[in-house]
């Protein structure tokens, strides 16, 4: 048997508050994500989100779109994404009535994502500021989140929050490497809550 000085030679610890040890799980993660866009000609959002929904298995994300590429990405909540970008209304002179606050605002301050429900940049804040900092502590949950029109399941993606809530984008991107984590056979996270150990 292994002595635990031996054992304890073996295993590598990083932790999730530096920054140097971020960017190295940060790289493992996207390398999978480009690999999946690459391959399967999808936005890296949109890869992002399939990985994510197929527990970060990136063969299994591969297969599924393989067999039924159209069945996997509506399941996903990405269908829309895979066919058309959203949209800034920049360029539209009129005023347009928020889905959630119901406010006429100008069209440069409403952002639509391709399943085209459309909402002040005001009201996605809030709505994303709720789901990713303050839901309970599930990074999972977190990545969850749907257009904000009721009964939409058309997934946002980290590239939504940047445009409409670029604050959010750091909480996003470590929510995304918690689940990666939790999923990912090569690392543990420490279970002490508020921990940023991995092993």
């Amino acid at each position: 048997p292994r002595k635990h000085s031996q054992l304890q030679a073996e295993l590598s610890f990083l932790n999730l508050s530096e920054t140097r040890d971020l960017a190295l799980i940060h790289a493992d993660v996207e390398e999978q994500v480009e690999q999946i866009a690459s391959e399967l000609h999808l936005s890296v959002g949109v890869a992002r989100v399939l990985l994510s929904d197929f527990l970060f298995n990136k063969d299994s994300v591969i297969a599924s779109c393989n067999d039924n590429r159209i069945a996997t990405l509506e399941q996903c909540g990405v269908g829309r994404h895979s066919e058309q970008v959203a949209t800034l209304m920049a360029d539209i002179d009129e005023t347009i009535i928020c889905g959630i606050c119901y406010d006429e605002v100008e069209g440069n301050q409403i952002y639509a994502m391709p399943c085209e429900h459309q909402f002040c940049h005001s009201c996605w804040e809030s709505y994303l500021n709720c789901a990713i900092q303050e839901r309970p502590s599930s990074s999972n949950a977190a990545l969850a989140v749907t257009c904000p029109d009721h009964g939409c399941r058309e997934r946002v993606t980290k590239e939504d929050l940047q445009t409409v809530a670029p604050g959010l984008a750091g909480q996003w991107d470590l929510n995304f490497i918690r689940a990666f984590i939790g999923r990912r056979g090569g690392y543990s996270l420490c279970p002490g809550p508020d921990c940023t150990i991995v092993a």
